[in-house]
Order: structure tokens, then C-alpha cells, then sequence
């Protein structure tokens, strides 16, 4: 639990960075792995979404640790803000990258390409980002 409270935590400066003007270093590769810690918190939140027990000591420690950064003057990230954010955190990555005009061309593009893969045939065991944004 420690290590996941620990990847969440790493994602929430991810999701802070992204809006920053950091991004104009980022090239393809560095937008693909964000995107792959995106992915993996999806893979938890549908892990664990069933698991009454467990969702439930992961959200409490998740607010527990929010809380504790909220009173020493760092606020959470906006939008990861419970369990069920985990489930949406490529969209909220990639809201926040389309809308940050420092990303530079090549990782914006990339970015597009991931959203908008275009005809043929999609890789069954992915979700593309795409089908995410439908719902």
C-alpha cells in the first residue's frame, strides 16, 4: 500500500507539472511515459474497484495524505481527488496538456496521435484514450 500511496503521489506532480511551462522540455517519450502512469492508475482503480475492503483503506489513506499536504500549505492537485479520479487520470493528463500552449510540437502532436489514433486496428488489451473520452 505504502508504494501505491507513493506512485499516486508521484502522479499528483505529474498532473501539477503538466499545466506548467516544464512541459516545453518534454519530447514524445516523456509524454508516453506520463501517459503510462496514467494507464497504470487505471489498471488500479479497476483492480481495486470491486474490492470493497481494499478501495476503501486506499481512499482513506488517500485523503489522509491530501489532507495532511493540504495543511502544511500545499494543496492537493485539482481532479485527483478521490478513487474514482484514478480511473480518469489520462484524461485529466491530457486535458491538461492540449490546453498547456508551452507543450511543444512533436510531444503535441504525439499526444494527438495517441487521442486520435486514426484507422486500423487498435490493440486489445489497451483502452485508447479515445474511447475514454466517448464515455
Amino acid at each position: 500500500m505504502e508504494s501505491l500511496v507513493e506512485h499516486l503521489q508521484r502522479f499528483s506532480e505529474l498532473l501539477a507539472v503538466s499545466r506548467t511551462t516544464h512541459v516545453s522540455t518534454w519530447d514524445p517519450a516523456t509524454v508516453r511515459r506520463a501517459l503510462q502512469w496514467a494507464r497504470y492508475l487505471r489498471h488500479v482503480h479497476r483492480r481495486f474497484g470491486r474490492h470493497v475492503r481494499i478501495r476503501r483503506a486506499l481512499e482513506r489513506r488517500l485523503q489522509n495524505q491530501w489532507g495532511q499536504e493540504g495543511a502544511s500549505g500545499s494543496a492537493p492537485v485539482p481532479g485527483l481527488t478521490n478513487f474514482q479520479a484514478l480511473g480518469r487520470g489520462d484524461l485529466l493528463l491530457s486535458l491538461r496538456l492540449l490546453e498547456n500552449r508551452a507543450l511543444g510540437d512533436s510531444a503535441y502532436h504525439y499526444l494527438l496521435r495517441q487521442l486520435f489514433p486514426g484507422p486500423g486496428v487498435p490493440d486489445p488489451d489497451e483502452e485508447a484514450l479515445q474511447g475514454s473520452l466517448a464515455r
